[in-house]
């Protein structure tokens, strides 16, 4: 009968133990910790028994067989050392802005000068940011599938690539510092600024010469703008021409957005009306002759600056109790 490897049976002690080493992590330097796999702690049994039979026969060949295994041990720790500190900084790949409940997909390659092959993989502190990094034959791909169901603003910094390349017999961890503005928007709220546009306008005429409509005589108004037809000689029933027009449009097209949150209202509604200056603002996009006006703040889209700062606003935007700055254009309110 064939022998099956699946009938051995280690004892539930040695399997505690095991797990127990693959779980330790060992500082050996600076911003360096290192710990064992599975199979490095078999290894680590191995030479541990190798080496004690060793010491006790004297026996040259396990001398040998010892030293050649722990050899091969220490070159792979250094080996994996080497590739995690020449990982290219990694805050450039993240996207300027991640969108509320929406997952963002990230799959680059860059060109590199090692041969080695590894699978890294990399966490920030205090995020839910993980890629994963696969080094094969000179290329580097970057994967990662970002998602957050908040809105956030944080500089992050502090990094973590872990490896157990390139025999998998170590667990080598590196702690290092690689800046990046962490920025995600409420999930963009769709919506038709027409109608507004024409509400709008239709608020804001001014004295023009289209004839628009008519209204009751008020003292002091010009006897030729009386509507003739449509009134008698009763004072009471005289009609004056109204002749309007619009105002500017570059002035109806700025937004102003009340962060004021009513008692009625939830932190849904809240994110739901951020969602709506969201949209507006990535449809302005940068460059354009619009001024964005959040809460207490007022930006000016023309300057590229400003437009940066008026995202980064957008995603650390607070409720305020008091009503937004005075200003031109439509108003967004809960």
């Amino acid at each position: 009968m064939a022998y099956d490897p699946s009938d051995l049976r280690l004892p539930p002690w040695l399997l505690w133990l095991l797990n127990a080493l693959i779980r330790l992590r060992i500082p050996i330097a600076p911003h360096w910790k290192i710990g064992m796999t599975r199979a490095g702690g078999l290894m680590f049994f191995s030479l541990l028994g190798l080496w004690s039979a060793a010491f006790y026969s004297g026996n040259n060949l396990l001398y040998l067989c010892g030293g050649m295994l722990f050899a091969i041990a220490l070159m792979a720790c250094i080996q994996g050392i080497q590739m995690l500190r020449h990982v290219a900084k990694l805050g450039a790949v993240l996207p300027t802005v991640l969108e509320q409940g929406i997952p963002h997909i990230i799959r680059q390659q860059q060109n590199i000068t090692s041969s080695a092959s590894a699978m890294i993989d990399v966490r920030w502190r205090d995020t839910d940011i993980y890629m994963q990094i696969n080094m094969q034959a000179q290329k580097m791909t970057i994967m990662a599938q970002l998602f957050s169901a908040q809105r956030a603003c944080l500089s992050i910094s502090q990094q973590t690539l872990t490896t157990s390349a390139p025999l998998g017999l170590w667990q080598l961890e590196y702690q290092r510092q690689d800046p990046a503005l962490w920025l995600v928007l409420a999930a963009p709220v769709a919506w038709s600024d027409t109608q507004a546009l024409g509400a709008f306008a239709a608020s804001q005429r001014t004295e023009g010469d289209e004839y628009d409509d008519l209204r009751a005589y008020v003292a002091g108004d010009s006897l030729a703008r009386i509507h003739w037809r449509k009134s008698t000689l009763n004072p009471d029933s005289w009609r004056i021409k109204r002749f309007t027009q619009a105002q500017a449009s570059h002035h109806s097209r700025h937004l102003r957005v009340d962060l004021r949150l009513p008692a009625y209202a939830s932190s849904k509604d809240f994110d739901r009306l951020l969602g709506m200056a969201w949209y507006w603002l990535k449809k302005q996009g940068q460059y354009s002759s619009e001024h964005f006006i959040l809460g207490q703040q007022h930006f000016d889209l023309a300057i590229p600056k400003q437009y940066q700062a008026a995202v980064k606003a957008l995603a650390q935007a607070q409720s305020e109790s008091i009503p937004p700055l005075q200003g031109e254009g439509m108003v967004l309110s809960l």
